[in-house]
């Protein structure tokens, strides 16, 4: 019995596809810093005051660091929504 699915499966259907190629050009589009800050937050789910001290920045500085990217990405999908991309 197969206990894992491939990648290709998960993706099978075509908005899972389309879903799956906007978040990758969202994470291209980013810095190496940019996309650590995010798998920081939430995918490891490190606290602020974690992300601070690997940061080298206060925690009130984290916040905010995370808030714009979160903000500058949100916008960048909506406006690829727009643009029909």
């Amino acid at each position: 019995m197969k206990d894992q699915i491939t990648q290709d499966e998960y993706f099978a259907g075509e908005e899972q596809r389309e879903e799956y190629r906007r978040f990758r050009d969202l994470m291209d589009g980013l810095s190496e810093e940019e996309r650590a800050l995010l798998y920081e937050k939430y995918v490891f789910r490190l606290s602020y005051a974690e992300m601070a001290e690997r940061h080298q920045c206060t925690e009130e500085a984290m916040r905010m660091r995370v808030y714009r990217l979160r903000k500058r990405s949100i916008q960048t999908v909506k406006t690829k929504q727009e643009d029909g991309i």
